[in-house]
């Protein structure tokens, strides 16, 4: 009986002990696999790390901001308030719902953005009355008649050749070369007078500026130059010119230049060089007469336009304006994830969106057909990392958020990592009293053998 309750506590243990073998066994997988885990969390870290974002700067990358939608394609946020246009490859701009609500009023009129669909989109984006948006179009166009009108007054008053001017006029107009030329703080020298002098002298030669009247004064202009300069150069050390300035030399000239009319009240001064030309002083004053009236004109037109819109109104005009005008000519498609952020960074970094700038046509003529040869702006996509006004930079925000990440897998890791230590170390101390129990039950065992043999031997 004795035996075979040994015998049965022996195999007891024998399959215990196989138990913890087995469990053992896989318990050091479930190791491995943690060991892989981690690997895994590790690489993925590292992988963070060398993330880049896309940044927006004003400032030539002192300070950045996001790269969002509203940056670039909403008023006020881009140099020039000129909109940075998403396009995608096929060169179409990229629309949020917003935007695409008013695109598509576009496509109801042809695809063109003019008339009471310009006006409609323009009041649903700022809020302006679609009455107020054409009275503003009606100054505005005034502004540009009187312009107009101003430039070709102004053109005409010029061509009437001769003008009478004051003794001082005739002066600052000739002194004008030097005064351009030089300060008046400088130190006077010979070299510097001569100059002076040259300057005035070349004012005078070949220009046409005289009517015969006052030749003779130009002559004697000519001759007090030579005057004044002579008088330096042959004592510059006098008290009169030892500490003279380029201003002292040059009130020395006005002077001559005075003394030559006798200091007349009015001199007559051709403004044109055509000597062929023909008019009086009565044709001049005609003239100037008409100029200052669409000098007032011109400015009572930019007083009324400027009561019509405040400048932030008118900034955002401009900018719509611009912007629904690229959208017509370059066509449009709609995504509504791209007001999103990090979706639109990353559309950009992969280049599967462009960034599209747009510059004003200078030499555009409204009044022809827009086509191939006359357009209103020039259109020029890249990659957006390639604009000057946005930075590829590490994205902090991701590394913090993988290290969050990191910290917590790794945490979690080493719990489980933990646990399965102990688990196998109770597995291992078990296992090891279990040998110590077969050990003894074994011997145990010899031992009766012995002595049964030894009874009947």
């Amino acid at each position: 009986m004795g035996m075979a309750a040994s015998q049965w506590n022996f195999l007891a243990l024998t399959s215990r002990k196989s138990d913890i073998s087995f469990e053992l066994q896989k318990l050091s997988g479930t190791k491995e696999a943690l060991a892989r885990d981690m690997q895994k969390v590790t690489r993925d870290y590292k992988n963070a790390l060398s993330m880049k974002t896309l940044k927006w700067s004003g400032n030539s990358g002192v300070t950045y901001t996001d790269l969002n939608y509203s940056t670039l394609m909403s008023p006020g946020g881009t140099p020039n308030n000129s909109p940075f246009l998403i396009t995608n490859e096929s060169g179409k701009v990229v629309l949020g719902e917003k935007y695409a609500q008013y695109a598509k009023m576009l496509s109801d009129n042809g695809g063109k953005y003019d008339g009471d669909t310009r006006y409609n989109i323009l009041s649903g984006l700022t809020g302006i009355p679609v009455d107020t948006l054409k009275n503003y179009d009606s100054t505005s166009k005034d502004v540009e008649d009187k312009n107009a009108a101003l430039t070709e007054a102004l053109d005409n008053r010029d061509n009437v050749p001769s003008k009478h001017f004051t003794t001082d006029e005739l002066v600052s107009k000739l002194l004008s070369p030097s005064l351009l030329n030089y300060t008046k703080s400088e130190k006077l020298t010979p070299d510097l007078a001569e100059q002076l002098k040259s300057s005035v002298q070349n004012a005078l030669c070949g220009k046409g500026y005289f009517s015969a009247d006052v030749e003779d004064g130009a002559k004697g202009i000519k001759y007090c130059l030579d005057q004044t300069l002579n008088a330096y150069k042959n004592d510059p050390e006098s008290e009169s010119y030892k500490d003279a300035t380029a201003g002292d030399f040059i009130n020395s000239l006005a002077t001559a230049i005075k003394a030559a009319f006798n200091n007349s009240a009015e001199i007559t001064l051709r403004i044109d060089y055509d000597h062929d030309k023909k008019g009086t002083q009565a044709d001049y004053e005609a003239a100037d007469a008409v100029y200052k009236s669409a000098q007032e004109a011109y400015q009572s037109a930019v007083s009324a336009k400027g009561k019509v819109l405040t400048a932030p109104q008118m900034k955002q005009i401009e900018f719509y304006d611009q912007l629904f005008q690229g959208i017509a000519d370059m066509g449009w498609e709609e995504d509504n994830s791209i007001t999103d952020t990090d979706y639109l960074n990353q559309m950009l970094q992969n280049n599967s969106y462009y960034i599209t700038t747009m510059t004003e046509n200078k030499s555009f003529d409204a009044s022809k057909e827009i086509d191939n040869r006359n357009y209103k702006f020039y259109y020029d996509t890249e990659f957006a990392e390639n604009d000057p006004n946005i930075f590829k930079v590490n994205d902090s925000d991701a590394h913090a958020e993988a290290l969050v990440k990191y910290e917590a897998d790794k945490a979690q890791i080493n719990e489980k990592e933990s646990r399965i230590d102990q688990r196998m170390k109770n597995l291992e101390t078990e296992q090891s009293a279990i040998t110590k129990m077969l050990e003894s039950i074994d011997k145990v065992k010899n031992d009766n053998i012995d002595r049964t043999f030894s009874l009947w031997s």
